[in-house]
């Protein structure tokens, strides 16, 4: 405790309970007897007794003082202890607060299990893995490059996969709050072809394969919108240029153009957004599209025949 008190502007009062009062008819008090009856108001005997008194309301006084101070110093202790325990508790919640934050964090990193039915034998066909960037795009309904599910970039993703042994993972924000997400659905995959260098041919490959995994996500991908998506392609497989060498590559420029405006129109901004039906085909975009293709292979013949002469 301070010595001056809580303020500093009094000293602290000792304990006086324990002190007795003086023998003033001793001869070590007799000048101050002397003093008092000089004047002759009264006489050695009432000096004493006034002499007691005095101290004894003096005493009264201390004593008082004391238990008004002692009143205090408990009020400050428990206000001290009181403040101390609220520290101690708001300590403990902040621990257990961050443990439990901890714990949240290890099980979004634990693997959800499947039911097992024990009697179930295992597929006679195993689908192959297809890259984590692109089923993480489908998810969204984003545009991702029909090539990533061609045969060649299927393995190529399986590979990778295969010899990630311990996964990295990023903190991503999401409409649900921040989210662990594996980094390998945050990488596109090096070398990836646009839908418009794509040959035909694996075209015809890959696209059976991206609508099978929109069907296995039907919570983003709702039944009219992916049959809408099977007949887009149907009519491109079908389309009567199909096998013509120009004809070809303008269908592919057109599945480009078409699916890239798509997946940037079907997520909604607003309440009233409509966009249209991909399964629809549009013949003037295919011919501008076509015109394109021709434009660009006329001036690619142009600069195959012009090529020797500038060697002659």
């Amino acid at each position: 405790m301070d010595p001056l008190g809580q303020n500093g502007n009094r000293p602290r009062v000792l304990d006086p309970s324990g002190e007795r009062c003086p023998d003033y008819e001793l001869a070590a008090f007799a000048a101050i007897r002397q003093a008092m009856t000089a004047n002759g108001n009264m006489n050695d005997e009432q000096a004493v007794q006034a002499l007691r008194e005095s101290w004894q309301t003096h005493h009264n006084a201390q004593i008082q003082a004391w238990q008004v101070q002692s009143l205090e110093d408990r009020r400050l202790a428990e206000e001290e202890e009181q403040r101390a325990r609220e520290e101690e508790e708001a300590r403990r919640a902040e621990e257990q607060r961050a443990a439990a934050e901890e714990q949240k964090t290890l099980d979004k990193k634990k693997p959800k299990l499947a039911t097992v039915d024990p009697s179930r034998r295992p597929p006679t066909q195993l689908r192959q893995r297809v890259a984590e960037y692109a089923r993480e795009k489908l998810m969204k309904l984003a545009y991702v490059e029909l090539d990533y599910f061609t045969a060649k970039t299927r393995q190529l993703a399986e590979s990778q996969a295969k010899s990630v042994v311990n996964e990295t993972y990023t903190l991503v924000s999401g409409d649900t709050g921040l989210s662990l997400t594996p980094a390998s659905s945050l990488k596109a995959i090096k070398g990836v072809r646009r839908d418009a260098d794509l040959p035909f041919e694996e075209m015809t490959t890959a696209w059976p394969v991206f609508i099978q995994e929109i069907t296995d996500l039907p919570e983003i991908w709702p039944q009219p919108i992916v049959q809408q998506y099977l007949r887009f392609f149907l009519q491109i497989v079908g389309h009567q240029d199909s096998q013509d060498p120009i004809g070809q590559p303008a269908l592919m420029r057109y599945m480009e153009e078409v699916r890239t405006d798509w997946h940037e129109k079907i997520i909604a901004r607003n309440v009233s957004d409509q966009t249209y039906n991909i399964g629809v085909f549009e013949p003037k975009l295919y011919e501008q599209c076509k015109a394109e293709v021709q434009s660009t292979s006329a001036r690619l013949q142009i600069q195959r025949v012009r090529l020797p002469l500038c060697f002659v």
